[in-house]
């Protein structure tokens, strides 16, 4: 229970930037804090300070608390690089600002990930302690949706394939953990991560009124396949329980069926929610720590199937039909009785929204249909099914280029065809695989390609009735830890080969700003650099990207 009386305050007042991206607000001081931390207040993807200030009283406690507070501005549709090194910039001016190194971060969804990576590699030190809520520390199933081979070229038109969405698929996710858990004991700030659970659905059988078709509602459907199911913990959503912990954080909150626990994505961000439960004392012990977790997306589940615009099926019982990216002028052609239930909203990952065409299919009887729509030709076709999933599952989630990727199909019934697409998610590079019964499940192997980046799989599979298709990503890696848009080294080690000698180069920070130019000799150019990412680019050749640890 909050037992402090809130006094009203002032606005927070721009102190830094122009307001947008690169900004810092400040709240008013309260009498006798300078002897506590101040508290700095990190907002998530497709958001902003606005998040803990609207419809929030996350201000106006922790000033009742006696606390000082600083609300900054990101990007917010940025990649954690460009806002890690943003967020280092702006902890450093709010540090000075207030004459303290003492620190708090209370970060929301995915700037927890801002966060460490301006501590881990951008080498903050004024940061002393971090309570993140629901941040998705391995990524999101829904950011692969977007990047799966039915929908990507939907979300690069609506503009959702963004460099924030792009970081959070799974695979991306996984190696962006290999490169930042190790680097904990070099600065060991404690985190809390904190993470809730949310039972609305669209699937309450029988039909009955208190179903759910919002947005949230659906990501909360979707993910409970991959992951995200009240017995694995739960899901807000937006980000799966074993998402929002990471091997070197405490995991402060109770998985699915605490009813302490049961909110959304965006009401764990609410003061009155959740402040009382906030750990803003002295130091835990971090034996709650786990480090030896892994990626829970290994495995992906699905209960849904995209359909061929004029693609017959066999059918029977309930479930809906969604037409993405839909709008007024486009309907559904099908000889079958239905709800159409307008157009709803579909979470790609948080905050990015596409619309969908929803109709309700209810005890239909056991035949073949012909769906097709009008309005548009291509836009994808979603069948959503309660129960029965097929589980596809990778060995790893990050492989190195060369190495065998291999693939488990598990189906509840017999499938007569079973094949999947692979496509690289920066280049849209793609080729098909085959997928083999070996009397138990359906397997593909394929080589790891040679070009780095996130490979999206995705996978159609149909038969006797059947039909899903399920998505997943991994991450393919060259030489030692570059991803083909990132190279990793330590300080220093960045080669110089003769055909680079007496070329011309620019070295910038991740911002844009220019660190160094000269001419390439025997010394690396990124000889005597800080922590963080780099763009070099040399004179003749392509420019790149380096991560100096």
């Amino acid at each position: 229970m909050i037992l402090a009386f809130l006094i009203s305050q002032s606005a927070p007042v721009l102190v830094y930037g122009t307001g947008g991206p690169g900004s810092v607000f400040v709240g008013d001081v309260p009498a006798g804090s300078e002897s506590k931390p101040v508290i700095v207040f990190v907002h998530g993807k497709s958001s902003s300070k606005d998040v803990w200030l609207l419809d929030n009283n996350m201000y106006q406690l922790a000033y009742s608390y006696g606390y000082r507070t600083a609300f900054v501005n990101l990007g917010p549709e940025s990649s954690m690089w460009y806002n890690g090194a943003l967020l280092n910039n702006l902890l450093n001016f709010i540090s000075g600002y207030f004459g303290s190194s003492n620190l708090i971060v209370i970060a929301h969804s995915k700037g927890g990930i801002d966060t460490e990576t301006a501590i881990y590699h951008y080498g903050n030190s004024n940061v002393k302690q971090v309570i993140s809520l629901s941040t998705p520390y391995w990524g999101s199933p829904l950011a692969d949706l977007a990047y799966s081979w039915w929908v990507w070229w939907l979300a690069e038109i609506l503009g959702l394939t963004t460099d924030a969405t792009y970081v959070l698929q799974t695979g991306y996710m996984a190696w962006f953990r290999g490169i930042t858990d190790p680097l904990y004991n070099m600065n060991p700030v404690p985190t809390y991560s904190y993470s809730s659970w949310f039972d609305g659905t669209p699937f309450t059988w029988p039909w009955r009124d208190n179903f759910c078709l919002s947005a949230i509602c659906w990501g909360q459907w979707y993910l409970s396949w991959h992951g995200g199911s009240c017995s694995e913990g739960g899901n807000d959503g937006a980000v799966t329980y074993s998402s929002a912990h990471k091997p070197t954080s405490i995991a402060m909150s109770q998985p699915c069926s605490n009813r302490n626990w049961k909110y959304n994505h965006y009401e764990i961000a609410k003061g009155y929610n959740v402040w009382d439960r906030l750990y803003l004392g002295a130091v835990l012990s971090v034996g709650g720590r786990d480090d030896n977790f892994r990626s829970p997306f290994l495995t992906s589940a699905s209960t849904y199937y995209f359909a061929r615009n004029g693609e017959t099926l066999n059918l029977e019982g309930d479930f809906y039909v969604l037409i993405l990216g839909a709008d007024d002028n486009v309907s559904l052609n099908v000889n079958l009785p239905y709800t159409d239930l307008g157009l709803q909203k579909f979470d790609m990952a948080e905050g990015s929204f596409m619309n969908a065409r929803v109709y309700r299919f209810e005890n239909v009887e056991k035949g073949s249909y012909k769906l097709s729509i009008s309005g548009s030709s291509n836009l994808p076709i979603m069948l959503a099914f309660e129960s029965e999933p097929a589980f596809l599952t990778s060995d790893r989630m990050v492989y190195g280029s060369g190495e065998p990727v291999n693939l488990t199909l598990r189906s509840p019934r017999k499938l007569d065809e079973v094949y999947g697409m692979v496509r690289n998610t920066r280049t849209g590079e793609s080729f098909e695989i085959p997928f083999r019964y070996d009397g138990s499940a359906y397997r593909a192997t394929f080589t790891a390609p040679p070009s780095g980046g996130v490979y999206n799989i995705s996978v159609q599979a149909k038969g006797n009735g059947y039909y899903r298709s399920i998505t997943k990503s991994i991450m393919v890696v060259r030489e030692k830890d570059s991803n083909g848009d990132i190279r990793v080294l330590d300080a220093g080690s960045y080669g110089v080969d003769a055909s680079m000698e007496g070329r011309n180069y620019v070295l910038y920070d991740i911002t844009g700003r220019m660190i160094r130019k000269g001419i390439i000799s025997n010394r690396s150019p990124v000889d005597g650099l800080n922590r963080g990412l780099y763009i070099l680019k040399v004179e003749g050749r392509k420019p790149v990207k380096v991560l100096v640890r």
